[in-house]
C-alpha cells in the first residue's frame, strides 16, 4: 500500500486536532496535541484527554478525581473541578454541555460540566460495563460496551435511560468508534476490525492490525494506529489516515512510537 503526502492526497481531510502520546507504561505517558491545520505541536501533560464535538475544547481527567476543560488552541484552563471519584473514560454530549462515563458495574453517569449536577442511568440488565462509552453527536444515543460470561457486546441507550438495545456481540469487543452521521460503528472483535450499522446489522470486515480508530469529519476515512511488521517478532506503530472504501489510499500522519488517542474538530 502506498503512502501519500498532504499535498497530493486527503488535503481536505487533514484538519482539526489530534491528541497522541509517547511513552511505555501508564505512569510514563506524555500527551501531545497537534493542530493539523498549521502543524503546531504542543505538550499537554500526563492526564487523560478527549476533544469535544464543537468549540475546540479538551476534557481532561486524572485518577485522583480532577476533571478540567482546556481551550484546544491556547490550552488555557476553562473549567476545573475536584470530584469525589475518578473518571477513567468519558464522552462528550452532542452539545458539549455534559459528559458521560461509566461507574462500574452497571451505571452510566451524565455530568453537567457547568453545574456538576449529575444523572445516573441504570442499565436494565445485569451486565458488567467496560470503560468504553460513546455519545453520538448525530443521533444522540449513548453507545457502550460490556463483558459477561466471556462475551463482549456493543449496546445503546437513549440519554433519558430508555430504549436499551444490544446491537452485536463477540469474544473481545473493544476500540469502538461511531461515525459522524451516526449510522456506522467501527470496532475490534479480537479477530480484526469490522464495520456494522448502528441498528446491529450489516457486519462487514474492514482491516486488521490497527488501534484506536477515529473517523474523519465526513466519515469517508479513518485515522488510526497502524501496525507495521518488521519481522515475525518485531512490529512498529504509526498514525495514518486511510479511506474505508474505494482504493483505500492512506497518508502517514505521525511516524513510529506515537499512539493516537483522539481526533476532533472545531
Amino acid at each position: 500500500m502506498s503512502s501519500c503526502s498532504k499535498d497530493d492526497y486527503h488535503n481536505d481531510q487533514i484538519n482539526g486536532f489530534i491528541i497522541y502520546y509517547q511513552g511505555g507504561s501508564s505512569s510514563q505517558l506524555t500527551y501531545f496535541i497537534k493542530n493539523l491545520d498549521n502543524g503546531e505541536t504542543r505538550l499537554l501533560g500526563f492526564d487523560g484527554y478527549l476533544g469535544s464535538n464543537y468549540g475546540g475544547k479538551i476534557g481532561c481527567t486524572n485518577y485522583k478525581g480532577r476533571f478540567y476543560v482546556l481551550n484546544a488552541k491556547t490550552l488555557d484552563t476553562i473549567i476545573s473541578k475536584e470530584l469525589s471519584y475518578p473518571i477513567y473514560n468519558f464522552s462528550w454530549s452532542p452539545d458539549d454541555k455534559d459528559v458521560a462515563f461509566i461507574i462500574p458495574p452497571n451505571i452510566i453517569r451524565k455530568l453537567n460540566i457547568t453545574t456538576f449536577e449529575h444523572k445516573d442511568l441504570i442499565i436494565p440488565i445485569e451486565l458488567t460495563l467496560t470503560n468504553e462509552i460513546h455519545w453520538s453527536a448525530t443521533n444522540s444515543l449513548i453507545y457502550f460496551t460490556n463483558f459477561q460470561n466471556s462475551i463482549g457486546r456493543i449496546c445503546s441507550i437513549e440519554p433519558n435511560g430508555s430504549d436499551f438495545k444490544m446491537l452485536t456481540e463477540g469474544m473481545f469487543i473493544h476500540n469502538v468508534a461511531i461515525s459522524p452521521d451516526g449510522k456506522t460503528i467501527v470496532y475490534d472483535d479480537g479477530f480484526g476490525y469490522y464495520l456494522i450499522d448502528t441498528d446491529g446489522k450489516n457486519k462487514r470486515y474492514l482491516w486488521d492490525a490497527i488501534l484506536y480508530p477515529k473517523w474523519s469529519k465526513d466519515g469517508s476515512a479513518i485515522m488510526a494506529n497502524f501496525r507495521n511488521y518488521i519481522d515475525f517478532k518485531t512490529s512498529r506503530w504509526d498514525i495514518r489516515l486511510k479511506e474505508i472504501n474505494g482504493q483505500q489510499r492512506e497518508t502517514k500522519i505521525i511516524n513510529e512510537n506515537y499512539i493516537l488517542i483522539d481526533w476532533f474538530f472545531e
